[in-house]
């Protein structure tokens, strides 16, 4: 069971009735919700945002805002048992055993101690309109997520120091007979001495701290013939640091397989007349180190168009029919390739499907 308060205030310090120079308008808002989850945690959240909207001149927007947010688990997580929970007996790479692998015991199953992950989020944008019909925007955010939840593998925690908080080796028969007592399903052979027990039920691990840009830019303009409509959405990443686990130190992830593209960008231009509507569209994925292969490499951006057309009659016994057709990666342009150990991948953002065409039908009733 969730219960949950909510409130919120506004504040408009300056307006159309109470102006000066510099201040056509300004606001202050606060808001506070508090959930209680009853059902997974037993556990408490509070979470505040505090924002202000000042407008300088009319050709000018400044927005902040400070918040704080959460998720909680979800009940296969916390609460119920999944159909894959299991003790698993495996023999995995093991770095620490002489002969380079080591048989043990890793248990999956939920966590009844898992907290919501939380994260506080700030942000600063503007709103330029320098003429009719055109916008442009650009928001700075900085979020910081903590307490994310995450599992992880044997060979992950037996190879990485950073996760020996999650593995007990050479066991003892109470550790052993503890892990069985939970009654979980056993997969693979059981020994008799495992080398390992590693706990790979969700936890609370780490966090990622995020900072960029989000940017638009539309412009709309009647040219007599036909309406026009264009323009951009995109994302800048300056920043995306990764700590694997709780008490960890932050690690780079800017610019790697890790991370978003630190520059993805989605541009339109479109021209309607009569009923008729056409549209083509550009997507921009920056290049990025791929650090999952032995040895790092750079993979290529891509750069993909879509095209749509769409025919909707304003009168007549077709009225309140549209029959579009639509085209992505119009020039059916390969994905960049990924080279991984183990095998091969396609880049992130990027789909290995080529060209594809689709046709629709819709009535409005």
């Amino acid at each position: 069971m969730v219960k949950s308060v909510y409130g919120e205030l506004l504040v408009p310090v300056f307006g159309s009735d109470l102006a000066i120079p510099g201040f056509e308008s300004f606001e202050l808002s606060a808001a506070v919700r508090q959930d209680h989850y009853s059902d997974l945690t037993n556990a408490t959240t509070t979470n505040p945002k505090f924002g202000f909207n000042w407008k300088p001149v009319s050709a000018i927007k400044v927005r902040g805002s400070y918040g704080t947010s959460f998720r909680a688990p979800a009940l296969t997580q916390a609460v119920i048992p999944s159909f894959s929970a299991l003790i698993n007996y495996a023999t995995t790479a093991d770095p620490s055993s002489p002969t380079g692998s080591s048989t043990g015991m890793s248990l999956t199953n939920n966590n009844p101690d898992l907290q919501p992950e939380s994260a506080d989020t700030y942000s600063l944008g503007i709103e330029f309109k320098p003429l009719r019909g055109l916008t442009a925007t650009a928001t700075w955010f900085s979020v910081d997520y903590r307490n994310l939840i995450q599992t992880t593998t044997a060979a992950t925690a037996l190879a990485n120091p950073l996760y020996s908080s999650l593995v007990i080796r050479n066991p003892t028969a109470d550790q052993i007979a503890a892990v069985l007592a939970t009654g979980l399903r056993i997969q693979g052979t059981p020994v008799p001495n495992p080398a390992y027990i590693v706990d790979g039920r969700p936890q609370n691990q780490g966090g990622v701290r995020a900072q960029g840009v989000d940017f638009t830019l539309a412009y709309q303009a009647d040219l007599g013939f036909a309406r026009l409509d264009a323009g951009a959405v995109g994302t800048l990443m300056t920043k995306f640091d990764v700590a694997p686990i709780r008490g960890s130190a932050y690690l780079k992830q800017y610019d790697t397989s890790n991370a978003p593209s630190d520059v993805r960008v989605r541009a339109n231009v479109g021209l309607e007349s009569g009923g008729i509507r056409g549209e083509i569209v550009a997507n921009f994925n920056d290049s990025y180190v791929n650090n999952f292969a032995a040895t790092p490499q750079r993979v290529k951006s891509l750069t993909t168009f879509d095209a749509r057309i769409d025919y909707a009659p304003e009168s007549g016994i077709l009225e309140g029919f549209t029959l579009g057709a639509y085209v992505q990666n119009l020039f059916d342009k390969d994905p960049p390739f990924v080279n991984v150990d183990g095998g091969v991948n396609f880049a992130a953002g990027a789909s290995p499907l080529g060209r594809l065409v689709t046709v629709s039908l819709s009535k409005k009733f």
